[in-house]
This record gives structure tokens, sequence and C-alpha cells, in this order.
């Protein structure tokens, strides 16, 4: 029985991963719920409940922190502006970015670069001094 029920949650699981494939690849054009829900050939209002049992998020959450998440490997590794990067990962306004990324990250996105790159060269700094190079 218990084989049956992990076949069932592998299934339902399933059922959402053309849409987890997508905004993966995807996540910087703009995507409707509606949209994902027939790559999943399912209902809207049954894609989201789907999606949030086997998430634990809304199908929009999941977009949104999949795009900060790469606007935080920008912002790390990049001296591209702010705007742009919001634009690359699929923002189509600077506000709304700032907002999502505020939310999820506890700080606005030039205030987390800063401390993204001190972080980064002092684990740099402590790099060279461990090698013996300073």
């Amino acid at each position: 029985m218990a084989n049956q029920e992990t076949e069932h949650s592998l299934k339902s699981e399933f059922v959402i991963s053309p849409a987890l494939e997508y905004i993966t690849k995807h996540y910087m054009k703009p995507v409707t719920i509606d949209f994902l829900a027939d790559l999943c050939h399912l209902s809207t209002t049954h894609f989201r409940r789907k999606f949030y049992e086997i998430m634990g998020t809304s199908p929009l959450d999941f977009l949104n922190s999949t795009r900060i998440e790469e606007a935080c490997k920008q912002l790390k590794s990049t001296e591209d502006s702010i705007l742009s990067i919001s634009e690359q990962v699929g923002y189509r306004s600077i506000s709304s970015f700032n907002r999502c990324f505020s939310k999820l990250m506890g700080k606005p996105p030039k205030e987390w670069r800063k401390g993204a790159q001190s972080e980064a060269q002092s684990a740099k700094a402590s790099i060279l001094e461990f090698t013996g190079w300073v």
C-alpha cells in the first residue's frame, strides 16, 4: 500500500513539472498562470491548488523567487545597473523589482549588493591571508 502512495505522490509532483521547468528556463519572460496551467493540462484553479500543495508556495511567488535568485547572482557578479538587472530577470518596472527584492531578501537591491561585495572582498582577503599571499 505504501508503494502506491509513493507512486501517487510522484505522479502528482510530475503533474506540475512542465510549469517548474518552464519557469526555470524562461523566468525572464512574461508568463501567466493560465499559460502554466495549460502546460500541465490542468484548469487554472486546480493548477494553483496542486502547485501550492506540492511546492508550499504559489506559482507567482515561485516565479518571483526564481527571478530574485537570478538577480542576486547578477548583482554579485556583474557591474550592471539595478534597472538593467531587473529587466534581464523579467520585471517590467523597477518599483515592483525593488518591492519584491526587499520582501524576499530583507533589504533593497542596492544595499544587498554592497553587502555581497564587501562579503566577497573579505572572503577574498581571508583566502589570500590563509594561503600566505598577504
